[in-house]
């Protein structure tokens, strides 16, 4: 019998029992309860409750919370409300750590009045550099009122980059049915490379090809090097008195712009949202957002006490949308009369299946704070974690440990 015919069991060899366990331990809840109809040692395995700790313990869900003075960021486990790590925010640049490529999460956040980045696995924190925004005036006579920055990493270099939209206000506008509104992009690309160190600085890009939303803290998401933005159609600095700006608000509200970091151009196509709510009662509302490294449209409608729908990107070529959840509305809403789309600041999905949101409540409450409700799609329930009070989430993820450790 040549080798070719011999059956893959009979050239196989069986791995030790510990090994076994060593890379089960690293993968995803939702996949390891697939692999239990693998064999019967494996479903015994998975079954086990000790098991089902380490495997906890392997891939913890973590709160990235700042502290209230800026100077360090808490690193919370979820299960417990535990502080398991501490990380200190540098006060000048010369105490910052170099950047690497390391595939872990990382997170962009707001610190005495600078935009930082923090790596929570090496515990790394950088500064991004600061811009002239007088030197733009002089080039384009915009009143800027609103900075955004998305962070993300080109799809073959793996390095970081921001993506930063300055949404202004045009100085001297002659034309009055031309738009008041102006929106300017600038790329930033951070790491080590000293022989690129031109590129370690800001460098304007075109604006988007539709104005993208910016209201408070409502950054894209980014998936697989590429940026994602809703189309803004609702504009917190907009006076609807003008033409120009009725027809702003005709926009379809569904559109759906994208940015990719490693080319750093703006795709000419936009794509094409799920569909509206079947609602009477106004408008919808859209928050994106990123589960399990896919596109998702959450639409709710803000006057009908009705459910957020979570429509899943199929297929983004031919805009291709699949309904998922609907939750209750009441069930995310921690306080009376929120909108969901300015007061929800993180999603995140766990390795259970279960769905973490995360607030920053503000005119609800005396004192502002952060909210963190996670979500059961299963049992339709829901528990809110420890408040985290004033500290500000910078981030949440599931820790992936290496294969090797």
């Amino acid at each position: 019998m040549n080798r070719s015919e011999v059956p893959v069991a009979e050239t196989g060899l069986p791995l030790p029992p510990e090994v076994v366990e060593h890379i089960l331990l690293r993968v995803p809840g939702r996949q390891l309860r697939r692999l239990r109809a693998v064999c019967r040692s494996w479903r015994s395995l998975l079954s086990d409750s000790s098991f089902l700790k380490m495997h906890a313990a392997f891939r913890p869900a973590l709160i990235l919370a700042l502290a209230e003075n800026d100077n360090r960021i808490d690193v919370v486990d979820f299960s417990g409300g535990h502080i398991i790590k501490q990380i200190r925010v540098p006060a000048t640049p010369e105490e910052e750590a170099v950047l690497s490529t390391n595939p872990g999460s990382s997170f962009l956040f707001q610190a005495n009045n600078r935009i930082r980045m923090v790596d929570p696995d090496s515990g790394a924190v950088f500064t991004l550099p600061s811009d002239d925004l007088g030197r733009l005036t002089l080039s384009h006579p915009v009143r800027f009122v609103k900075t955004d920055y998305v962070l993300g990493r080109a799809a073959s270099t793996r390095h970081h980059k921001v993506l930063r939209i300055l949404t202004g206000k045009a100085a001297d506008r002659v034309d009055p049915l031309s738009s008041p509104f102006k929106q300017l992009c600038h790329v930033l690309t951070l790491g080590d490379d000293d022989d690129n160190r031109e590129w370690q600085c800001w460098r304007e890009r075109p604006s988007p090809p539709m104005f993208v939303k910016s209201n408070v803290d409502f950054h894209g998401v980014t998936i697989q090097g590429s940026v994602f933005f809703l189309a803004g159609n609702d504009f917190t600095y907009c006076d609807t008195s003008y033409p120009c700006n009725r027809m702003m608000y005709q926009t379809r509200t569904d559109s759906i712009a994208s940015f990719d970091l490693e080319k750093e151009q703006w795709r000419p196509a936009t794509l094409r949202g799920p569909p509206e709510m079947k609602t009477s009662v106004g408008a919808c509302r859209r928050v994106l957002a990123e589960l399990n490294n896919t596109l998702v449209v959450m639409v709710y409608c803000y006057f009908d006490n009705s459910c957020l729908e979570f429509w899943f990107a199929e297929d983004l070529e031919k805009d291709i949308w699949v309904k998922k959840h609907a939750v209750r509305q009441e069930l995310l809403e921690p306080c009376p009369y929120m909108s969901l789309d300015m007061d929800i600041r993180q999603v995140m999905e766990l390795d259970d299946g279960r769905i973490v949101f995360s607030y920053y409540v503000t005119w609800a409450v005396k004192v502002p704070l952060w909210l963190t409700r996670v979500y059961d799609p299963g049992t339709k329930v829901y528990a809110d974690l420890p408040q985290i009070g004033d500290r500000g989430i910078v981030g949440m993820y599931v820790k992936t440990p290496s294969l090797y450790t």
